[in-house]
């Protein structure tokens, strides 16, 4: 059972530039199907001021338990840069990494999932709104594996 959702904000949430912030296709519907979980963001961005306003302009700012910045990044043993702290988020929100899921368009986000044996759920980068990708096939209801890859989906 999922307790838990962290999402990554541009390329998974977000087009990733300053220009666009449509929401991506079935995200109100995904989140409204999953109102019982708590919500977190886990995003490179440090402005908290950016991250605010593209979640304000969606309409999902009010959904979101916490949101962690570039600025809650912490330095891991073997990683090149600094990384997102799921543990962290876990911990923060009283939920076992184990009831916890990531979803995310990133590679690096990936590897810090697997690092803290959190689900991954790797999404296609959202670079265009009229894509085939929609988060309502997404249904967190079925048992998960650690590792679901979508990406594909994209490319139909």
């Amino acid at each position: 059972m999922i307790d838990l959702i962290i999402l990554d904000l541009y390329g998974t949430l977000a087009i990733a530039n300053e220009y666009d912030n449509t929401p991506r296709d079935g995200i109100m519907e995904f989140l409204e199907a999953n109102n019982r979980c708590k919500l977190a963001l886990a995003t490179d961005d440090p402005s908290r001021e950016s991250i605010d306003a593209i979640l304000s302009y969606q309409d999902i700012m009010d959904r979101f338990n916490r949101i962690y910045t570039g600025k809650d990044l912490i330095d891991v043993k073997g990683y090149r840069g600094r990384r997102k702290d799921l543990i962290r988020i876990c911990a923060d929100l009283h939920v076992d990494a184990g009831s916890a899921i990531f979803i995310s368009d990133g590679n690096e986000d990936k590897s810090d999932a697997r690092r803290d044996y959190i689900k991954f759920i790797h999404v296609p980068k959202y670079i265009q709104t009229d894509e085939p990708f929609s988060f309502s096939r997404i249904d967190l209801s079925r048992r998960l594996p650690e590792y679901r890859d979508m990406r594909d989906i994209n490319s139909i």
